[in-house]
Protein backbone atom coordinates (compact mmCIF):
# COMPACT_ATOMS: atom_id res chain seq x y z
CA UNK A 1 0.00 0.00 0.00
CA UNK A 2 2.70 2.58 1.00
CA UNK A 3 4.75 1.76 -2.27
CA UNK A 4 1.31 2.46 -4.70
CA UNK A 5 1.35 5.79 -2.77
CA UNK A 6 4.57 6.85 -2.82
CA UNK A 7 4.80 5.78 -7.05
CA UNK A 8 1.77 7.74 -6.99
CA UNK A 9 3.38 10.69 -5.07
CA UNK A 10 6.06 10.68 -7.76
CA UNK A 11 4.25 10.59 -10.80
CA UNK A 12 2.35 13.64 -9.54
CA UNK A 13 6.10 15.41 -8.94
CA UNK A 14 7.29 14.83 -12.03
CA UNK A 15 4.12 15.58 -13.88
CA UNK A 16 3.33 19.12 -12.29
CA UNK A 17 7.08 20.53 -11.65
CA UNK A 18 7.23 22.85 -14.85
CA UNK A 19 4.51 24.97 -15.41
CA UNK A 20 4.74 28.41 -18.10
CA UNK A 21 3.90 31.37 -16.10
CA UNK A 22 5.12 32.64 -12.57
CA UNK A 23 3.24 35.59 -10.82
CA UNK A 24 4.92 37.70 -8.85
CA UNK A 25 2.88 39.81 -6.05
CA UNK A 26 3.01 41.74 -2.99
CA UNK A 27 1.37 39.14 0.17
CA UNK A 28 -0.93 42.00 1.13
CA UNK A 29 -4.13 39.77 1.91
CA UNK A 30 -6.25 42.99 0.37
CA UNK A 31 -4.53 42.38 -3.06
CA UNK A 32 -3.55 39.05 -3.66
CA UNK A 33 -7.09 37.15 -4.01
CA UNK A 34 -7.56 39.76 -6.76
CA UNK A 35 -4.25 38.75 -8.96
CA UNK A 36 -5.48 35.07 -8.45
CA UNK A 37 -8.62 36.13 -9.92
CA UNK A 38 -7.53 38.31 -12.50
CA UNK A 39 -5.08 35.67 -13.65
CA UNK A 40 -7.17 32.74 -13.63
CA UNK A 41 -10.54 34.63 -15.20
CA UNK A 42 -8.78 37.12 -17.21
CA UNK A 43 -5.68 35.96 -18.31
CA UNK A 44 -6.68 32.28 -18.35
CA UNK A 45 -4.16 31.05 -16.71
CA UNK A 46 -4.53 27.59 -14.44
CA UNK A 47 -1.36 26.74 -13.75
CA UNK A 48 1.21 28.52 -12.08
CA UNK A 49 4.59 29.29 -9.82
CA UNK A 50 3.43 31.84 -7.09
CA UNK A 51 5.79 34.29 -5.33
CA UNK A 52 3.85 36.56 -2.71
CA UNK A 53 6.67 39.01 -1.18
CA UNK A 54 6.34 41.99 1.23
CA UNK A 55 6.33 44.88 -1.67
CA UNK A 56 6.06 42.58 -4.62
CA UNK A 57 8.16 43.92 -7.29
CA UNK A 58 9.97 46.20 -4.85
CA UNK A 59 12.15 43.59 -4.11
CA UNK A 60 12.66 42.25 -7.56
CA UNK A 61 14.10 46.50 -8.18
CA UNK A 62 15.90 46.06 -5.02
CA UNK A 63 17.48 43.00 -6.44
CA UNK A 64 16.69 41.25 -3.06
CA UNK A 65 18.11 38.19 -2.62
CA UNK A 66 14.15 36.23 -1.91
CA UNK A 67 12.97 38.13 -5.20
CA UNK A 68 15.62 36.78 -7.57
CA UNK A 69 15.69 33.75 -6.27
CA UNK A 70 12.25 32.99 -6.68
CA UNK A 71 12.68 34.40 -10.79
CA UNK A 72 15.68 32.61 -10.81
CA UNK A 73 14.30 28.93 -9.62
CA UNK A 74 11.20 29.20 -11.50
CA UNK A 75 13.13 29.75 -15.37
CA UNK A 76 15.59 27.29 -14.46
CA UNK A 77 13.82 24.69 -12.62
CA UNK A 78 10.22 24.92 -13.83
CA UNK A 79 10.85 26.29 -16.67
CA UNK A 80 8.79 29.28 -17.09
CA UNK A 81 8.02 31.15 -19.62
CA UNK A 82 6.18 34.12 -18.96
CA UNK A 83 6.49 36.23 -15.91
CA UNK A 84 3.44 38.25 -14.68
CA UNK A 85 4.35 41.20 -11.94
CA UNK A 86 1.85 43.17 -10.17
CA UNK A 87 1.91 45.90 -8.44
CA UNK A 88 -0.94 47.50 -5.75
CA UNK A 89 -1.84 51.28 -4.81
CA UNK A 90 -1.36 51.84 -0.83
CA UNK A 91 1.60 49.49 -0.94
CA UNK A 92 2.63 49.41 2.90
CA UNK A 93 6.23 48.21 2.13
CA UNK A 94 6.42 51.54 -0.56
CA UNK A 95 4.91 53.40 2.47
CA UNK A 96 1.35 53.54 1.57
CA UNK A 97 -0.64 56.26 0.38
CA UNK A 98 0.94 58.66 2.57
CA UNK A 99 4.22 58.38 0.42
CA UNK A 100 2.50 59.72 -2.48
CA UNK A 101 0.79 62.55 -0.85
CA UNK A 102 -2.64 60.47 -1.11
CA UNK A 103 -1.78 61.75 -5.15
CA UNK A 104 -2.94 58.73 -6.76
CA UNK A 105 -1.50 59.86 -10.27
CA UNK A 106 1.89 60.32 -8.51
CA UNK A 107 1.48 56.99 -6.96
CA UNK A 108 0.43 55.23 -10.04
CA UNK A 109 3.25 56.77 -11.87
CA UNK A 110 5.76 55.48 -9.22
CA UNK A 111 4.90 52.20 -9.49
CA UNK A 112 4.75 52.17 -13.26
CA UNK A 113 8.48 52.94 -13.03
CA UNK A 114 8.93 50.34 -10.92
CA UNK A 115 7.23 47.72 -12.56
CA UNK A 116 9.08 48.44 -15.95
CA UNK A 117 12.38 48.77 -13.81
CA UNK A 118 11.46 45.25 -12.69
CA UNK A 119 10.82 44.03 -16.17
CA UNK A 120 14.44 45.68 -17.38
CA UNK A 121 15.89 43.47 -14.56
CA UNK A 122 14.16 40.48 -15.74
CA UNK A 123 14.77 40.63 -19.33
CA UNK A 124 18.71 41.20 -18.47
CA UNK A 125 19.03 38.26 -16.24
CA UNK A 126 17.24 35.78 -18.42
CA UNK A 127 16.46 37.07 -21.70
CA UNK A 128 13.21 35.63 -23.97
CA UNK A 129 10.78 35.08 -20.94
CA UNK A 130 7.41 37.39 -21.73
CA UNK A 131 7.39 39.85 -19.00
CA UNK A 132 4.18 41.80 -18.45
CA UNK A 133 3.34 44.05 -15.51
CA UNK A 134 -0.07 45.55 -13.62
CA UNK A 135 -1.19 47.79 -11.03
CA UNK A 136 -4.05 47.00 -9.52
CA UNK A 137 -5.88 50.96 -8.77
CA UNK A 138 -8.80 51.89 -8.37
CA UNK A 139 -11.31 54.22 -10.71
CA UNK A 140 -11.53 57.61 -10.05
CA UNK A 141 -15.13 57.92 -12.06
CA UNK A 142 -16.63 54.72 -9.78
CA UNK A 143 -13.62 53.83 -7.27
CA UNK A 144 -13.76 50.14 -8.72
CA UNK A 145 -10.93 48.28 -8.63
CA UNK A 146 -9.15 47.87 -12.18
CA UNK A 147 -6.00 46.20 -12.89
CA UNK A 148 -4.14 48.39 -15.29
CA UNK A 149 -1.59 47.11 -17.81
CA UNK A 150 1.67 48.99 -17.39
CA UNK A 151 3.71 49.11 -20.54
CA UNK A 152 6.73 51.27 -22.01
Amino acid sequence: MIQAIAASFDNFLDANAKCDVLVIACMDNRFWPIVLDYVSNNLKVSRYDLSLIPGGIQAIVNKEEVAMKAVNLAVTAHHVKRILLFNHVDCGAYGGKKKFDHDHGHETNFHSKDLLAAKSIIDESHPGREVTTFFISHCSKNHNIEILSVEE
